[in-house]
């Protein structure tokens, strides 16, 4: 058995405090299926944003128009999204049900009943519990590792 310590396999977030329906999601580590399912439904979000504009929505679109994401780290993204979140939210409130049920497999019926802070909550633990941050430096490193390659050839 190791004795390394790494991150949780999951991580319990409640939802719906105080009311009848109130539960416990449970948000688990993503093996790779889900994880590039997750990964289309952050990409379908630019689309999305064309197709229902509006003052909300623009804020969100200028962010994704002016960031080099070869250069920006996870945290500023993370941030960003944090930041963005209410506006994504009046924008694009089905994008984030869809994020947040690929991201924690709780029912989408369930999900489009929790508050605004619940949903962040739930986007903290999957964030955490599947270690973007580190899945995005690897990928930043891969990135640099091919584009050298290119260069070179």
């Amino acid at each position: 058995m190791s004795k390394v310590k790494g991150l949780p396999t999951y991580i319990d977030v409640p939802v719906l405090v105080g009311t009848e329906e109130e539960q416990v999601i449970k948000v688990k580590k993503l093996p790779l299926g889900k994880a590039a399912e997750l990964s289309l439904v952050l990409e379908s979000l630019p689309k999305r944003l064309k197709d229902n504009p509006d003052g909300e929505g623009s804020k969100i679109q200028s962010f994704f128009e002016e960031a080099d994401f070869d250069k920006v780290s996870v945290a500023e993204v993370g941030l960003a999204l944090v930041e963005l979140l209410p506006s994504l939210m009046s924008a694009a409130a089905d994008f984030v049900i869809d994020l947040l049920a690929v991201g924690t497999s709780a029912p989408r019926e369930l999900l489009e009943k929790i508050g605004l802070d619940e949903a962040t909550a739930l986007l903290v633990a999957i964030f955490e519990v599947n270690n973007i941050q580190a899945i995005w430096g690897n990928v930043q490193r891969l990135r640099k590792i091919f584009v050298k390659e290119a260069q070179a050839q």
